[in-house]
């Protein structure tokens, strides 16, 4: 809608000074439709307190993460104690 009235503008060699009236209150409408929808349709507002939830924890368990333990990685081929693996001997001596 608001190209044809640009486009009409630049035909008729109109200098453009603001939106048309109806856009102006399409857009002024659909904002009051939105935050009406989202004050009274979407439910309850809740808090976002972290702060009830970090109470009960200790500094010991804030950095427990059990999704990121990994007990098969490669930092334990670096060791002087490692053996590898049975199937992994048997493929280096192949390779010599």
């Amino acid at each position: 809608m608001i190209f044809k009235d640009r486009s009409y503008l630049r035909i008729t060699e109109q200098e453009f000074v603001s939106l048309p009236v109806d856009i102006l209150v399409q857009g002024i409408i659909s904002l009051f439709l939105t935050m009406y929808g989202l004050m009274f349709i979407s439910g309850e507002f809740k808090e976002i307190r972290a702060t009830v939830d970090l109470e009960t924890k200790s500094w010991e368990t804030l950095r427990n993460i059990p999704s990121f333990y990994v007990f098969s990685h490669r930092g334990r081929a670096l060791s002087p104690n490692y053996v590898p693996p049975l199937q992994k001997a048997i493929l280096e001596e192949i390779d010599s």
